[in-house]
């Protein structure tokens, strides 16, 4: 009798760990607060800032921010998800919102972009969440066509290339941001017997700059959004201390409701003449399939029409003030600087895959355009308004 009832015990026991092996376990949602799609900085370059490739919704993981050089804005800016307060056992398994009925063992739904997914990452010893990222964070690609309009008019063709990297940084769940970025900027004009004192542009100008960037997460409701990107905006054929530029950022993002941000700050744009810009307003997402970004000096407005397989579709409404600062050695053999200047409202229409891979083009009018040089003041010259074609890819 003792035989058998080992013999029954370990029998037991033997099918206790298949069933456990067979078992399947699902993770534990994690809580956290809105991401912030703050605003894009303006652009500092001859193409106008962008304000296109936006975040999914309130509740995914955005983009990282723009590049202060070349043409431009990217996309949203991104702050962290703020510390969850108890250890990922202390949270009960619950149903994606709006899933209605909910059947733990029922085949997984198609990925969407869209669609309620836990964030990945890892609680530290002092049941933090620490959202995961990849070193290589992104990489932008983008062109921006400003239309030549006649004797009067003033064409520019600029790309745009950047790649982000990320680090961890003071032990916060938001990494620091290291972006090398490089523009390139085709100047069509101005025909300078159309206006006074024959102004002139070199055929091209560059920029090259290394942004640091960091959105460190202060409290549940409160982050930041800090940057500083110095890099050197020429046409190398002139090269002088004034060629170096500082261009940096700083903003605070209040959380008031899962659905609305408050932000606001400065930016400084270590342009020619204008040196400060304030910048803030209010980011709305009534829903997840609309964004309202209340913003100066990029206001934003982004419906999601449908969703294809794993890919999400938008249209959007967007302003912005471009421009930027270089120096340049003019047609009569002397350095001199100048900024250009303009702003412009566009239409769009973009794709957004999970893994953070968005396409977009958008068609715009540019307006209130200005030129104005350091050494040669009397030489400025508006160029009349024109039309813009723009369109970037980011994965």
């Amino acid at each position: 009798m003792a035989r058998c009832a080992i013999l029954t015990v370990l029998l037991l026991l033997l099918l206790a760990v298949d069933a456990r092996a067979q078992r399947v376990e699902f993770p534990t949602p994690v809580s956290s607060a809105p991401s912030y799609y703050g605003p894009s900085p303006p652009n500092f370059t001859a193409a106008a800032p962008q304000s296109t490739a936006p975040a999914s919704s309130i509740y995914s993981y955005g983009q990282s921010t723009s590049a202060y050089g070349a043409t431009g804005t990217q996309s949203p800016i991104l702050v962290s998800q703020a510390p969850v307060t108890g250890p990922p056992t202390a949270q009960p398994v619950l149903p994606p919102p709006n899933a209605g009925a909910w059947d733990p063992y029922a085949p997984a739904a198609p990925a969407s972009t869209g669609a309620y997914t836990a964030p990945p990452g890892y609680y530290t010893q002092d049941n933090y969440f620490v959202r995961a990222y990849r070193v290589l964070n992104r990489v932008d690609i983008r062109n921006t066509s400003l239309f030549d309009n006649g004797a009067t008019g003033l064409g520019v063709n600029s790309t745009d290339l950047r790649a982000s990297f990320a680090v961890p940084f003071f032990n916060n769940p938001e990494p620091l941001l290291i972006t090398p970025g490089f523009s390139l900027d085709l100047w069509s004009g101005p025909q300078s017997g159309s206006f006074n004192n024959s102004p002139d542009l070199p055929p091209q100008t560059y920029a090259g700059y290394l942004e640091f960037s960091w959105r460190p997460v202060i409290t549940s409701w409160l982050s930041g959004d800090l940057a500083v990107a110095p890099g050197i905006w020429t046409d190398f054929n002139t090269y002088s201390k004034e060629s170096w530029r500082f261009p940096s950022r700083g903003m605070f993002v209040i959380t008031s409701s899962p659905t609305l941000q408050i932000t606001g700050g400065v930016w400084y744009l270590d342009r020619n003449k204008i040196k400060l810009l304030p910048a803030g307003g209010l980011i709305w997402r009534p829903s997840p399939d609309m964004e309202v970004d209340i913003l100066f000096p990029n206001p934003r407005f982004a419906k999601r029409f449908t969703a294809l397989g794993n890919c999400d579709w938008w249209w959007y409404l967007a302003g912005g003030y471009g421009g930027g600062s270089w120096t340049i050695e003019r047609a009569a053999g002397y350095s001199d600087s100048f900024d250009y200047n303009d702003i412009r409202v566009s239409l769009g229409l973009e794709f957004r895959q999970l893994e953070k891979t968005t396409a977009y083009v958008e068609f715009g009018y540019v307006f209130d355009r200005s030129v104005e040089y350091v050494v040669q003041p009397s030489a400025n010259f508006d160029p009349k308004d024109t039309w813009m074609v723009r369109g970037g890819l980011t994965f």
